[in-house]
């Protein structure tokens, strides 16, 4: 009986570590897309070596008066970043011009821009910890 009484202890414990450490929320609120064609493609980052190569969670939204939401949830506490892009023309890709440079609308979380290249994972960033999270991004 004891150790049913330590176990049942254990294992309240550790789904309390586990829950804890996996239900926050992040809402993003997407702004200013330039036309309601196509859909937006939203994806979180969960490392700079993962930053706008292996999404961690993504999305496809709809767009309506240039606006759209998307919400992740029972994400772990720690660091992460957002890049999204209007794929206007609906072929579910980034669409680029010369010198890979885009010719659809792209953003990030803190409005994070390129310079001479894509924005950096250290401007993207933001921290979650025990808490939801409601951002905006505007194009």
């Amino acid at each position: 009986m004891k150790h049913l009484f330590l176990f049942s202890i254990l294992l309240m414990v550790s789904l309390g570590n586990i829950i804890g450490q996996n239900n926050n929320m992040i809402t993003v609120n997407i702004e200013g897309a330039s036309s309601d064609n196509g859909k937006i493609y939203i994806g979180l980052y969960d490392s700079s070596d993962n930053w706008l190569s292996k999404r961690y969670v993504s999305s496809v939204e709809e767009i309506s008066d240039g606006k759209c939401t998307t919400t992740w949830t029972n994400i772990p506490n720690g660091t992460y970043a957002i890049s999204l892009y209007h794929d206007e023309n609906n072929n579910q890709e980034l669409d680029t011009g010369w010198f890979g440079i885009p010719t659809e609308s792209i953003a990030c979380s803190n409005g994070a821009v390129g310079r001479f290249g894509p924005p950096t994972w250290e401007d993207a960033k933001f921290e979650i910890k025990d808490k939801d999270i409601n951002l905006t991004i505007k194009f």
